[in-house]
């Protein structure tokens, strides 16, 4: 018996925690406000975008009326903890159309920037203020 609980517990030293990180987690983004950089035009807007790992970035509307999913293809960059700088680029696809979305924190500031050239509507670059976070 003890020499079971020794080789566990030698066990645990050798293998490694896994951590998770803001690319890794599943976290909601809830955003207040957002600035049309095209249009230099600003407005408020309360929706959330949930960024699901390596996968999918869910933006809700509109007490979730109106619900838009982005397919991520690639991600750029490393952010280990929410609460400190850091940045991610998610190559994402909607509407088959390529386009980026943006994530990054600098000192207090959290932003999400939102960039399409190629959608039925024309151009896309928004920034969205992140008002708060929360990990699902």
């Amino acid at each position: 018996m003890k020499f079971i609980v020794l080789t566990l517990l030698s066990l645990g030293i050798f293998i490694p925690a896994h951590s998770q990180t803001v690319r890794t987690s599943i976290i909601q983004w809830n955003v207040d406000g957002f600035t049309d950089n095209l249009h230099r035009s600003s407005g408020s807007l309360k929706s959330k975008f949930i960024t699901r790992t390596d996968r999918i970035i869910r933006w809700k509307q509109k007490n979730e009326s109106f619900v838009y999913d982005f397919e991520i293809y690639s991600v750029e960059g490393s952010w280990g903890d929410v609460k400190k700088n850091g940045l991610l680029i998610y190559h994402v696809i909607f509407d088959k159309q390529p386009g980026t979305i943006q994530i990054s924190r600098s000192g207090s500031a959290l932003k999400l920037n939102m960039n399409f050239s190629g959608l039925k509507g024309g151009e896309f670059n928004y920034d969205f203020s992140i008002s708060s976070f929360r990990i699902l």
